[in-house]
């Protein structure tokens, strides 16, 4: 939300300096560029550290933009396989080769 609002001020305060030929405003968009990569960086550190971590206090929506989406298939794949040996009336010791 920080870098988004730093976004919109780094788009039209130095437009408005260079429209008041202000060099004070125009001057912002440095320190905006900076500002807005720290904070974006800060955000994906933090995103990344509670990745690795898994310890399922980070909300799903944000395990599947960080590319969590394959992982949730292989357990969900895993789960019908399961289903479907358990409903068979094959042994266990059965060798399954599909």
């Amino acid at each position: 939300m920080l870098a988004l609002a730093l976004a919109l001020i780094q788009s039209v305060v130095p437009m408005l300096g260079a429209r008041w030929r202000d060099d004070t405003l125009m001057g912002v968009a440095g320190t905006t560029a900076l500002a807005q990569f720290a904070f974006v960086a800060i955000a994906f550190a933090a995103l990344t550290a509670s990745y690795v971590a898994s310890d399922f206090s980070v909300p799903m929506c944000s395990r599947i933009a960080l590319g969590d989406a394959a992982h949730l298939q292989v357990h969900q794949r895993a789960e019908q396989r399961q289903m479907r040996t358990q409903s068979s009336i094959e042994p266990s010791w059965f060798p399954r080769c599909w």
